[in-house]
C-alpha cells in the first residue's frame, strides 16, 4: 500500500512539473529559456552578447 501512494505522489510530482514547463513554453513561446536564464544570471553588459551566443549554441545542441 505505502509503495503505490508513494508511485501516485512521484507520478503526481512529475505531472505538476511538466505542467509548469508546459505553462511557461506557451506564455513565453520559443524563448523563454532564455527570459528564464536572463532573470537568474546576473546582467553585465560587457559579457551580455557573448553569454547570449553561448545559450543559444548550447540550446542549439
Amino acid at each position: 500500500m505505502q509503495s503505490t501512494l508513494r508511485i501516485i505522489l512521484v507520478f503526481l510530482l512529475v505531472l505538476v512539473l511538466v505542467d509548469a514547463q508546459y505553462r511557461m513554453m506557451a506564455n513565453y513561446g520559443p524563448a523563454w529559456r532564455q527570459k528564464m536564464w536572463r532573470k537568474t544570471r546576473v546582467s553585465s553588459p560587457a559579457f551580455e552578447d557573448v553569454a547570449d551566443s553561448g545559450l543559444i549554441d548550447m540550446l542549439a545542441n
